[in-house]
């Protein structure tokens, strides 16, 4: 038997030994993919996956992590792959193909930026601005007319600027007058120590119809009194007549009524 010989039976031999310890994909366990090579199995992964150092299992990649999301501005992670998203005042590209990428956003193109007057887009974001005797309100949005600038809107003391209108007011120790404009000076009578407000003398003349009120009741209440006395009298005193007893009863009535007239004359309020 020749050297060749000899090779060529050796060669058989190590053929047959690794047909019989080789593993097809079918049984191999690889997790995503799996590829024939050299008489061997190999495992890889779908893309946005890594393979495991087990040579079967795959994990995520963080593509935001590794930077290779190719996102502009924000990048989140998700399995097996990456969303991009826009800051404020920016939008994704119109053009699917670069979705990743993020292109300045017009906001004057919608509905003026809610701006009352003027609209000027800026990168990444918009102002709003008002004609000429306008001013921009506290929303940075509206347009309004200060009032207040053109001769104190009219007011005798403070101005107060409103969006759309004004509103006049006094000092402390002031208060307006009737015409809703002007205003004086809260003042205190020497007499009854009383503040001259005519909320203060609408006050006051409330108190005294309600003590005008009580005293009638009280009267009412003590004639009515002695009227039923009167009566009981009456009934009891036969020797008077009924003529008699009238004009008593008139008298009576007179005297209350004087009584009542001289207490109300007299009353200090």
């Amino acid at each position: 038997m020749d050297v060749f010989e000899i090779m060529l039976k050796t060669a058989v031999v190590v053929v047959a030994v690794l047909n019989l310890v080789h593993t097809s994909c079918d049984t191999y366990g690889c997790e995503h993919l799996c590829v024939d090579v050299a008489n061997d199995s190999v495992c890889s992964c779908n893309s946005g996956y890594a393979l495991d150092n087990d040579g079967l299992h795959c994990n995520d990649v963080d593509e935001c992590l590794h930077g290779t999301s190719g996102c502009s501005q924000v990048c989140i992670n998700t399995i097996g792959g990456a969303e991009c998203e826009c800051y404020a005042g920016y939008q994704p590209h119109p053009n699917r193909r670069f979705s990743h990428l993020c292109v300045d956003l017009d906001e004057c193109s919608i509905d003026n930026g809610g701006c009352s007057h003027n609209c000027t887009n800026t990168e990444g974001s918009y102002n709003c601005s008002c004609v000429d005797g306008f001013i921009l309100w506290e929303d940075d949005h509206s347009c309004d007319i200060d009032e207040c600038v053109i001769q104190n809107g009219g007011c005798f003391d403070l101005c107060i600027n409103h969006l759309g209108t004004f509103e006049c007011t006094c000092q402390d120790g002031y208060y307006f007058t009737n015409d809703g404009v002007s205003c004086e000076e809260i003042t205190v009578s020497p007499a009854t120590e009383n503040s001259t407000l005519p909320s203060q003398e609408a006050s006051t003349s409330s108190q005294d119809i309600m003590s005008l009120v009580s005293i009638a009741m009280a009267v009412i209440v003590i004639v009515g009194l002695l009227i039923g006395l009167s009566f009981t009298l009456a009934w009891y005193l036969k020797k008077k007549t009924s003529v008699e007893f009238g004009s008593a009863y008139r008298r009576l009535l007179n005297s209350m009524a004087e009584l009542f007239v001289y207490s109300v004359m007299n009353k200090e309020f």
